[in-house]
């Protein structure tokens, strides 16, 4: 990590803002499970589930295993509680019988547009122009790489040693 005195004060309101927004978007995981009673797993399963149908792309228990980060024993756990609540279903692969896909179902797919963006997130998003969007888009991807290698735990003054000046 980089000495606070070498961090311009560009890059010090960049990653106070990106402190900001991690927390904001925690809070507003924790309001979606407690609105859902669904776990944070179980959200984060079901939007892959939904991304999945929409690109027509099969996904099988390893699958979500790999995207949540999670063992396969988790995955049945995890499974197990969305087919109880009605949400996915579990069934044989046509092509190989012995593997298993998974799919949202109609009441889960209702559950998660229930928790798509807010109408404000979308409406920022939709005001980009097309340079802005790619420039926003490209950095968030950045990001989300850069936090998938490092998972440093999120507190809610994350941003602080940012805002000195």
């Amino acid at each position: 990590m980089t000495d606070d005195t070498t961090v311009t004060d560009s890059a010090r309101r960049v990653l106070a803002a990106i402190a900001d927004l991690r927390v904001a978007e925690l809070k507003m995981l924790r309001r979606e499970t407690e609105r859902s009673g669904l776990k944070e797993n179980d959200l984060a399963a079901m939007r892959l589930l939904r991304e999945a149908g929409l690109a027509e792309r099969p996904i099988g228990p390893k699958d979500l295993a790999a995207g949540l980060g999670i063992t396969s024993a988790s995955v049945t756990v995890l499974l197990d509680r969305l087919e109880k609540r009605g949400l996915a279903t579990r069934s044989a692969r046509s092509e190989d019988r012995r593997s298993l896909r998974i799919d949202a179902t109609e009441a889960g797919l209702e559950v998660m547009a229930s928790h798509d963006q807010p109408e404000r997130i979308r409406a920022l998003a939709e005001s980009l122009d097309p340079h802005d969007a790619h420039v926003v888009e490209r950095v968030f991807r950045d990001l989300a790489a850069a936090a998938d290698t490092v998972a440093p735990a999120l507190d809610e003054g994350s941003g602080e040693r940012y805002r000195r000046a």
